[in-house]
């Protein structure tokens, strides 16, 4: 808590993707090299692996990421979603994450590439959707704060 201590309000990217998910090495690379992109801070919570590896030790842009931001094994996400730091919040596509995103209005769709997977470009544009200066993401800040 202290590193969110340490951020501007609403300037913080949290992606975290449940304790029961477990996402592709090619999916966690196309999202470090988004947010390398986007040049934003971040609190990236990465599971450890079934063996007990560090899953982060295998991105190929590890050491620039810690730069930028912070990647942790775990953290007390209620915390950490309620802390006035943290400005857009990157998670699975759980039905329950879904529904809630659609009802409030205030998600952003990531899309996949014809391979099926959701590239760093399009990380970036969300990223930015949401954090930017655009109309649309002025409409998303307003409908979170209903």
């Amino acid at each position: 808590m202290d590193w969110l201590n340490s951020k501007a309000k609403g300037s913080i990217i949290y992606i975290a993707f449940g304790s029961y998910s477990e996402i592709s090495s090619q999916l966690m690379e196309e999202i470090g090299h988004g947010l390398l992109k986007c040049g934003r801070p971040f609190l990236w919570v990465i599971k450890e692996g079934q063996d007990g590896d560090k899953m982060e030790d295998k991105l190929s842009c590890k050491d620039e990421l810690e730069k930028q931001g912070n990647i942790v094994s775990w953290c007390l996400q209620v915390e950490v979603l309620k802390h006035p730091s943290v400005g857009c919040f990157l998670t699975h596509y759980g039905w329950n994450s879904t529904l809630e995103s659609i009802a409030s209005k205030n998600g952003v769709r990531v899309n996949v590439s014809e391979s099926g997977v959701a590239e760093r470009d399009e990380f970036n544009r969300c990223i930015t959707i949401v954090m930017g200066d655009t109309e649309e993401g002025e409409e998303l800040r307003r409908n979170v704060k209903k």
